[in-house]
This record gives structure tokens, C-alpha cells and sequence, in this order.
């Protein structure tokens, strides 16, 4: 095996936890556009905020035990790619009802993130690696939190909200793409 692929894998892990805490955050800067845009109260946001976390909370538990019967790869790929698709249809939602379910699945998709990441992590470095290996891993989450207000104000002054969900999440699909050839 190339020793040089589990670190490959690695960074791969650490974009999808960086794509994890990015994604999750776009919402929180862009809401005042969409509570003007949809008439949206503060109750309805905070429903909003309530079903992600219901979402998240679902497949956080769930999720470890579907890593452990599918594999790293599929469990991993299949989360960042719903979490992904999730976060696309949020530029096209037209409503609060819309815009709540697309939370729901990005919760759901961005739940499994973390026990993805451990099993990888766990799959592809020894013992005398792995600490090492997750605190790269799971590094990528403050990464993303860093990126994303910047990233989050300037698509969205450029090329509008919309596009503040809908780039990121096509990041997340590119990622799958690239992550289903690993062997």
C-alpha cells in the first residue's frame, strides 16, 4: 500500500469535518436576508434551528452503528454527500416549511461526520498514529468555522444568499466525487 495514501485519506477526512462546521453555519449569517425575503419570525427561526439539531441529534446516534455495518468509506461518503445535496436545496427554498426540511437533512448528513471521521481514522493509522490522525481529523471543523463568515458574507454580498449555501455544498459534493476513487 502507498504510505503516503493514509495521509491523502487524512486530509480528505479533515476537509469533510472543515465542510461540516462551514455548512452548518451559513444559516446563522445569512438569516436576516431570509426572515425579510420569507417573512420568517424569530420563533420560526428558532423552530428551524430546533429541527437541524433534531436531525443531527438523530443520526449522531445512529450513524456509529451504521459506519460499523457499512465501512468508513460508504458510511462517510453517504454523510457528506447528503449533507451536501441538504445544503444545495437550501438555496432553492421558497418558504419556511422548505427551508426547515432542508435543515432536518442537513442535520441528518452532517451527524455522521464525526463517527465517520473516528472509524477512518481508526481504519487507517495504527495506534501509535491515531491520536495524531483525529486531532488533524477532527482540526478541520475549527478550519471551517474560521472560513466561514468570510466565505459565507462574500458569496452572499456577490452573488446573493442563495449562493452562500449552494457553493459550499457543491464543494461537498466534489468532495464525494473525489473520495469515491480513493481505493
Amino acid at each position: 500500500m502507498n504510505n503516503k495514501l493514509p495521509w491523502f485519506v487524512l486530509f480528505m477526512v479533515f476537509v469533510a469535518t472543515g465542510l461540516n462546521f462551514l455548512d452548518r453555519q451559513v444559516l446563522s449569517m445569512v438569516i436576516i436576508k431570509i426572515q425579510d425575503e420569507f417573512n420568517i419570525t424569530d420563533v420560526q427561526y428558532g423552530f428551524i434551528n430546533t429541527v437541524f439539531l433534531i436531525g443531527y441529534a438523530i443520526m449522531f446516534t445512529v450513524a456509529g452503528r451504521l459506519i460499523d455495518v457499512f465501512g468508513s468509506k460508504t458510511g462517510l461518503g453517504v454523510s457528506v454527500g447528503l449533507w451536501s445535496i441538504a445544503n444545495c436545496l437550501h438555496g432553492l427554498v421558497n418558504n419556511f416549511h422548505q427551508l426547515a426540511a432542508s435543515r432536518f437533512l442537513l442535520g441528518l448528513g452532517e451527524g455522521g461526520c464525526f463517527p465517520g471521521a473516528a472509524k477512518t481514522v481508526n481504519d487507517w493509522f495504527g495506534l501509535k498514529q491515531r491520536a495524531l490522525a483525529n486531532g488533524i481529523a477532527i482540526g478541520g471543523a475549527a478550519i471551517g468555522a474560521v472560513i466561514a463568515p468570510p466565505l459565507t458574507i462574500y458569496l452572499a454580498s456577490f452573488l446573493g444568499w442563495r449562493w452562500a449555501f449552494v457553493v459550499p455544498g457543491l464543494l461537498g459534493v466534489a468532495w464525494v466525487l473525489i473520495w469515491v476513487l480513493i481505493p
